[in-house]
């Protein structure tokens, strides 16, 4: 019988929280530097439960504003992909990797920023040359092509809007995450092969990034209570000047320094059976910093459920919120994405979650936004359930 009633907890904790079962995983040594004018090797293992139906490299050299991608290639049991080669006034390069999976969840690394190196060797993840134009895309409409930052002959395309998952995981200040998933058709269409070359480099392992992230097991049945979606840290930015008197900083400069607060999610189930009915809740300490060009980092701790009622009380009792990690680019408005919508069917559930966008402000110094998450089940004990699973950040 205990057996029984341990299956039954796990089903519902499944259709109760259906936001992500688990996120990719990327097995990827990032680079130690490369040499100006020759292009550049990236490769990974990538692995998700529910299979990888594209993989990307975002990337961005030197001054250029935005991040622009190439598609990657399987090869080998690895992911790879070639970037066009960096002249020498780039000085630096920033690139991060992306994975679709088939449930058009969108998963992602840290951001990677790798120096230029004088050098009469070429490193084995740089080819000496290379031939033909490197096809690269961009997610932002009319943006300028970055010719001074490239020796190589690029051939850029702008991809539509459905296929933008760099908007949903957050590259892009400003854009809104206007295609936060997309579909597996549309974002297939939108890729094309990569050319390769080099040796594969070794290989360590990376915790993503991206996905959606709380996750518990329940009766061998992983179950996520909430999530928030990391967005890239932005490229480096200075500050500067000098002269009589002092300015107030505005822009993503405003909202520099510590922030901590409170991350909140909480549960209720209301059935046609009553029976049926229950909630939850969770919170947990967050804590992050942001530096002056609007990068935030940040965490929480892990938080314990309170729940009551039945099914969910039965079906997560016991089992704490994980730790998050909350790594976003501050607008210059002050907003910024913790997590990408979603929608999905588990287990006959239906689910629709809207982006959590944090709004931040310097005065006061404040930090809040919500995602208010719905979704219905319809259970063969407790009839037709509807639930809300809102997600909230508050603090200074």
């Amino acid at each position: 019988m205990k057996w029984l009633i341990a299956a039954a907890a796990a089903a519902w904790a499944a259709l109760l929280f259906p936001l992500e079962a688990a996120a990719a995983s990327f097995s990827h040594q990032a680079l130690a530097y490369f040499v100006p004018d020759k292009r550049i090797r990236v490769d990974a293992g990538i692995t998700d439960p529910r299979g990888v139906q594209l993989a990307r490299v975002y990337f961005k050299a030197g001054a250029q504003a935005d991040y622009i991608f190439v598609p990657m290639q399987q090869a080998g049991g690895r992911y790879v992909a070639t970037l066009p080669a960096p002249s020498a006034s780039a000085g630096s390069l920033e690139y991060l990797l992306l994975a679709l999976d088939n449930d058009g969840q969108v998963s992602r690394t840290e951001a990677y920023k790798v120096a230029a190196r004088r050098s009469s060797e070429t490193p084995a993840w740089q080819s000496a040359g290379g031939r033909g134009d490197v096809r690269v895309f961009s997610e932002i409409p009319n943006a300028p092509k970055p010719v001074a930052m490239y020796s190589d002959s690029l051939a850029m395309d702008v991809v539509e809007s459905g296929a933008r998952l760099g908007a949903a995981a957050g590259l892009y200040a400003g854009t809104g995450g206007g295609a936060a998933s997309a579909s597996a058709a549309t974002a297939k269409s939108a890729t094309t092969a990569a050319t390769t070359s080099g040796t594969t480099t070794a290989a360590t392992t990376t915790a993503t990034v991206g996905g959606l992230s709380t996750a518990a097991i329940v009766g061998g049945v992983v179950v996520a209570g909430a999530a928030v979606a990391a967005a890239a840290g932005g490229g480096g930015g200075g500050s500067g000047g000098s002269g009589g008197g002092t300015s107030t900083p505005s822009g993503p400069a405003a909202f520099a320094g510590p922030w901590s607060g409170t991350f909140s999610v909480s549960v209720t189930v209301t059935c046609s059976n009553a029976a049926g009915n229950g909630s939850c809740s969770a919170s947990a300490p967050f804590s992050g910093t942001a530096d002056s060009a609007g990068n935030f980092t940040g965490s929480s701790q892990s938080g314990v459920w309170s729940c009551s009622g039945s099914p969910v009380g039965t079906s997560i009792a016991g089992f704490n919120l994980p730790s998050q990690s909350f790594n976003s680019t501050i607008a210059a408005n002050g907003a910024a994405t913790f997590r990408a919508a979603s929608s999905q069917s588990v287990q006959g559930s239906s689910f629709s979650c809207p982006a959590l966008i944090v709004t931040f402000t310097s005065s006061p110094h404040r930090v809040s936004g919500s995602a208010p998450c719905t979704g219905t089940i319809a259970d063969p004990t407790y009839g037709t359930c509807t639930f809300t699973e809102p997600l909230s950040i508050s603090g200074s």
